[in-house]
């Protein structure tokens, strides 16, 4: 049979059964679009999250205190100083952060100030827009010298000119030596939102008890990434007095770790929006009809679980029976079945 007459007799059967026809078309239309335009949605917030997080710096690692004994602050300037000691470590950043309320003139925000190191740009793979980053002098001397990150910047209607102006923080008046550029984001995940002063002026006007928030430390080499993970904690167990089956008072994140979760969150993400996308348009036509006819409209929860149980049975046995049954048939007779 050519593939021309195939088409005549896919085309013949489906005219002889045009309800039938058009009601399986609606069923896999509906299906193929739902599927898509949910695995679109995943898709691109894993996208979203995957750029994100590889604009953070590719060979990161990141260590956060867990606490120990109720205190959330069992790392320190000086652990970063000793992890920078270690081979295969490119770059070390500790940073210490408070809650600022910043004004230029008569316009104000409040955001997050971070006393950092001049490694900074390095680790994270920062650029700068205007003016310097922070240096070894301002350091030394814990000058109140800020770099302003781009959602800081806008949020003070300063541009380029800014660069050697004066603002305040929390009172006290601090040189604007640079604009970063923009890395992308939003709300309280934007890495934008951020003023940056050296860690020795955070530790003297803000934090003062040496504690930090986070270090991050880039490694020459993505194929020594684990290799420098182990080293830096064998270093923070031996410093802290934690013993080998001991709990660490610290987590070392790298940024596969976090991409790997991200994909874990678009994929349960993609499942939601399906359950979601169901009781919504089940409620909105449910709605509609007790509108249209005036009754009143109730909604029980335990109708949800009820559908979902009903959905999976239906869905189990509509597709396993004549799956069986199919199996159970002679080739020839079911060519032949109408």
């Amino acid at each position: 049979m050519s593939t021309l007459e195939m088409i005549r007799l896919a085309l013949s059967r489906l005219r002889t059964s045009r309800v039938r026809a058009a009601l399986t078309m609606l069923g896999v239309i509906i299906g193929v679009a739902s599927v898509v335009a949910l695995v679109g949605v995943g898709q691109g917030t894993t996208a979203r999250i995957t750029s994100s997080l590889s604009s953070l710096g590719t060979n990161l690692l990141t260590i956060t205190p867990t606490g120990r004994n109720g205190s959330a602050t069992t790392l320190t300037l000086d652990d970063a100083t000793a992890i920078g000691q270690l081979p295969g470590v490119d770059g070390v950043e500790p940073e210490l952060s408070a809650s600022g309320d910043i004004a230029a003139g008569t316009t104000t925000t409040t955001t997050t100030v971070v006393g950092t190191s001049t490694a900074y740009l390095g680790v994270r793979a920062y650029d700068l827009w205007q003016g310097t980053f922070l240096t070894d002098a301002g350091e030394a001397g814990a000058l109140r010298q800020a770099v302003l990150g781009a959602t800081v910047a806008t949020n003070l209607n300063l541009g380029a000119d800014a660069v050697g102006q004066d603002i305040l923080v929390n009172g006290l008046p601090f040189e604007v030596v640079g604009i970063m550029q923009p890395k992308g984001g939003s709300g309280i995940a934007d890495p934008d939102n951020e003023l940056l002063i050296p860690v020795a002026t955070a530790e003297k006007y803000f934090v003062g008890n040496g504690s930090v928030r986070s270090i991050g430390l880039s490694v020459a080499s993505n194929a020594d990434m684990t290799a420098v993970s182990d080293e830096v904690t064998a270093l923070l167990q031996t410093r802290h007095g934690i013993p080998a089956d001991g709990t660490n008072d610290f987590s070392i994140v790298t940024q596969a770790q976090l991409l790997q979760t991200a994909a874990s969150i678009s994929g349960t993400l993609e499942l939601l929006l399906g359950g979601l996308i169901g009781i919504a348009l089940g409620l909105i036509v449910s709605a509609g009809i007790a509108r249209f006819a005036g009754w009143d409209f109730t909604f029980d929860p335990s109708t949800i679980a009820l559908a979902t149980v009903f959905s999976l049975v239906v869905g189990i046995v509509f597709g396993v029976w004549p799956a069986r049954q199919a199996a159970r048939l002679d080739p020839i007779a079911a060519l032949r079945y109408e």
